[in-house]
C-alpha cells in the first residue's frame, strides 16, 4: 500500500513456481523487517546477502541501479519493507541519514546497507502491522504504526552511532578474535549477537562495530561467509550429498541451503561439483 509519505510492503506468502522481480527503489530508502525471508537478491549482478543474513536493515540503492530478486518457489517469504524518501526523513523526523550510514563501500558501489538492531518493541509494531486489514481504517492504521516503526529505527540507529567504540583496546581486539574462534568452532549453529557478547566479555555494540573494523564484515556476515567457504569445500573434496552437507552446516531444508549458497556465489551448489 502507498501513504503520502511511504510505500508499504507486506508478504506471506509461498509462490509455486520460481519467481523473479526487477525492482527500482528511484532513490527512495527500503527500511526492511525480515520474519523467514530466502530471497536471492542482486544489484549490478553483486549479491546483496544483507537482506537475508540480517532480520533489519536500511537498504540505499544508486537511483540509476535495479534490484533483481529472485524467489524460490515453495518457500514463505514472511516481511514487512517501509520505502519512503531520505528528504521526507530529514523533513519530518529531522533525521539525516547520510550522518549516521557508514560509507564502507566505493561512491560506485551499487547500494549501502546498514544493520538495524530489531528489538522488541520494533518487532511488535511490525507485527502488528502485518496482521492489519488494508481496507477502511486499517490502512490508516498501518500508516501510523509505520512512522512509528520508523522513529524507533531511527532511534536505534542514532543510539548505536553514538555508542560506536572511538578505538579498540588490546582487551577489546583479544575478545573479538575469541568471537571470531567462537564462530569458526560453531558454524552450523552460531550464536547470535548477544549470547555471543556475554561469552567474550564486551558489549554488542563494540563486538559489532570491532568485528567490522577488524575484519570488514558483520559478525552473522562473517558466519555466513565462514559457512559458504565450507560447504564449497565439502562439494569440490568430499563425495557427500548436497542435503548431507546443509544438515552437516546447520540447514534444516535443503532448498534454504541451495537457495543461501547461490546468494552467495552467483551459482548452485551442484555447479560447483560439476566444475570441481
Amino acid at each position: 500500500m502507498r501513504t503520502p509519505d511511504c510505500a508499504i510492503l507486506i508478504a506471506d506468502c509461498a509462490f509455486h513456481e520460481d519467481r523473479h522481480y526487477e525492482v527500482s527503489d528511484d532513490g527512495l530508502v527500503r527500511f526492511h523487517f525480515n520474519f523467514d525471508v530466502s530471497i536471492d537478491s542482486r544489484a549490478d549482478d553483486t549479491a546483496v546477502a544483507e537482506i537475508v543474513n540480517h532480520s533489519a536493515g536500511i537498504l540505499m540503492m544508486q537511483p540509476d541501479r535495479m534490484m533483481v530478486d529472485h524467489i524460490p518457489r515453495e518457500r514463505r517469504q514472511s516481511f514487512v519493507t517501509i520505502a519512503c524518501d531520505p528528504r521526507w526523513l530529514s523533513d519530518f523526523f529531522n533525521f539525516r541519514l547520510e550522518d549516521h550510514v557508514e560509507r564502507r563501500d566505493q561512491d560506485s558501489a551499487p547500494f549501502l546497507y546498514q544493520e538495524l538492531a530489531f528489538t522488541q518493541p520494533i518487532r511488535s509494531l511490525v507485527n502488528t502491522i502485518a496482521t492489519q486489514p488494508i481496507s477502511g481504517l486499517g490502512g490508516a492504521r498501518i500508516a501510523t504504526l509505520a512512522q512509528k516503526t520508523l522513529l524507533l529505527s531511527l532511534e536505534s540507529l542514532a543510539d548505536d552511532h553514538r555508542q560506536r567504540p572511538a578505538r579498540l583496546s588490546p582487551n577489546d581486539i583479544a575478545a573479538i578474535e575469541q568471537a571470531r574462534d567462537i564462530l569458526l568452532g560453531n558454524l552450523a549453529a552460531p550464536p547470535n549477537i548477544q549470547a555471543l557478547s556475554r561469552q567474550v566479555g564486551i558489549n554488542r555494540t563494540k563486538l559489532q562495530y570491532g568485528f567490522r573494523d577488524l575484519y570488514g564484515m558483520s559478525v552473522m556476515q562473517f558466519a555466513e561467509k565462514q559457512r559458504m567457504e565450507r560447504a564449497r569445500v565439502l562439494l569440490r573434496d568430499t563425495d557427500m550429498s548436497v542435503s548431507a552437507i546443509a544438515l552437516e552446516l546447520g540447514y534444516e531444508h535443503a532448498s534454504s541451503f541451495s537457495t543461501r549458497f547461490r546468494h552467495h556465489f552467483g551459482r548452485p551448489p551442484r555447479l560447483i561439483r560439476v566444475r570441481s
